[in-house]
């Protein structure tokens, strides 16, 4: 997405002056991007705390400056020409990561919307938590994973999820359950100009070693079939209602098809990749 937009010096240093706030001026997408591509961001805002966010975001609405949130970009190809506005990114303040005390054979886990899944999923092996398995190689943070409603092969988030912080167009913030986002497929209700903030995930008690047994095995199955040393935005397509993607992709004879620098993995046609040469725009093409 590009936008034609001025950013007055007068917003720049607004913004740089807010407390608990980094702020970089024309940011490459490409290193902030699975896919690795994308030009510049006009801004890269960095906020560590609620009010640094909320305070960013009226100097942003006040001067007309469009805004997104980026978390690892593991699903975001960014244009060549970059973003024309300010790209906000939770992985500096927003990282609590706590396990409640338990209640009974369950527990609940409050993590910052900032957090790797991949972090998560390290707390839930070494305190014995089950169920957060099914994330096993969501490449993502905890913001993303939720809006999308991301999973793999053994679920998706909508299983372990329980409730969300979230902050509301009006710019109210409030925890609702999860059953109000309409969790379905790879998408929720939430939305664009929504943020998600924190969340609580149910975990259940396991024996020791059940948790990072399931997430070596599906490591391990991920590495065989999936084109993991390369940049990719992990499966590109949802699957359809009668068929998996990668299937409809490998009868279409798109296996191995190649534009510019751009092309569909051998190993795994729904993985579009690259080795450093593509750009956006082969990507799209």
């Amino acid at each position: 997405m590009n936008y034609s937009v001025a950013i007055s010096e007068s917003i720049v240093r607004a913004l740089e002056t807010l407390p608990n706030m980094s702020v970089s001026l024309g940011e490459p997408l490409a290193k902030r991007t699975t896919w690795k591509v994308g030009g510049p961001a006009d801004l890269w805002l960095e906020p560590e705390s609620e009010e640094a966010l909320l305070q960013a975001l009226r100097i942003l609405e006040q001067g007309g400056v469009p805004w997104v949130v980026l978390g690892k970009g593991s699903n975001t190809l960014a244009s060549d020409d970059g973003f024309r506005g300010a790209v906000l990114n939770l992985e500096r303040g927003f990282t609590r990561l706590e396990k409640g005390p338990w209640m009974g054979e369950e527990c609940q886990i409050e993590v910052g919307a900032g957090v790797a899944i991949a972090a998560l999923l390290r707390l839930a092996s070494a305190e014995n938590l089950g169920g957060l398995e099914v994330l096993t190689g969501v490449p993502g943070t905890v913001g993303g994973a939720i809006r999308m409603n991301a999973g793999t092969h053994l679920g998706d988030v909508s299983d372990c999820l329980v409730s969300l912080r979230v902050l509301r167009s009006d710019q109210q913030i409030e925890w609702v359950p999860a059953e109000e986002i309409g969790l379905r497929y790879r998408a929720s209700t939430l939305q664009p100009d929504e943020i998600v903030l924190a969340a609580r995930f149910r975990a259940r008690k396991v024996e020791p070693g059940v948790v990072g047994s399931t997430i070596r095995e599906v490591k391990e199955r991920r590495r065989q079939t999936q084109p993991l040393q390369m940049p990719s935005g992990g499966s590109t397509f949802a699957n359809a209602e009668e068929e998996r993607a990668w299937k409809l992709l490998d009868q279409a004879g798109l296996r191995g098809f190649k534009e510019g620098g751009a092309w569909f993995s051998e190993m795994h046609p729904n993985f579009l990749v690259q080795a450093g040469e593509a750009t956006a725009q082969d990507m799209k093409t």
